[in-house]
């Protein structure tokens, strides 16, 4: 460095190793955002298996048995009678069920008993509702 300033070459290097760092953080892989996208595509899945569960019960006039496993933070369905086993799905870590609870789908579709089922996520730190409907077997999904 001279005594009148910087010299071009000296302010291109400060340049470039500012874009370089500014580069590493805006590509930084966002960890919050790949834990919502979990959240979501696991909730879409719960909504599809029992959307599936009342599609088997219906047409093949059968008890489908839906448990939701607290301890094992698991959501299983199955055949009431000769407990076959239809679906698992595995919770991701950062969502946990709050309280167990099982009901069946009747051969009609409807369903033997209601509740709101609620699940905690802990990468948004919110909870979310499984709402169903008395009767006819319809939920939705609340936050």
């Amino acid at each position: 460095m001279n005594k009148q300033g910087y010299s071009l070459l000296e302010s291109l290097v400060v340049l470039v190793l500012l874009s370089a760092m500014s580069l590493l953080l805006m590509f930084r892989p966002n960890v919050n955002l790949s834990k919502q996208i979990e959240s979501r595509i696991f909730f879409d899945e719960v909504m599809s298996y029992l959307k599936q569960a009342q599609q088997i019960a219906i047409l093949q006039k059968r008890l489908i048995s839906v448990e939701f496993h607290a301890s094992l933070n698991q959501l299983r369905i199955r055949d009431a009678y000769s407990q076959e086993r239809i679906a698992t799905l595995d919770a991701p870590e950062h969502i946990q069920f709050q309280i167990p609870y099982m009901f069946m789908y009747l051969q009609g579709g409807g369903v033997d008993q209601f509740r709101t089922i609620s699940f905690y996520d802990y990468a948004r730190n919110q909870r979310i509702y499984l709402v169903f409907q008395l009767g006819n077997g319809q939920f939705e999904l609340q936050t």
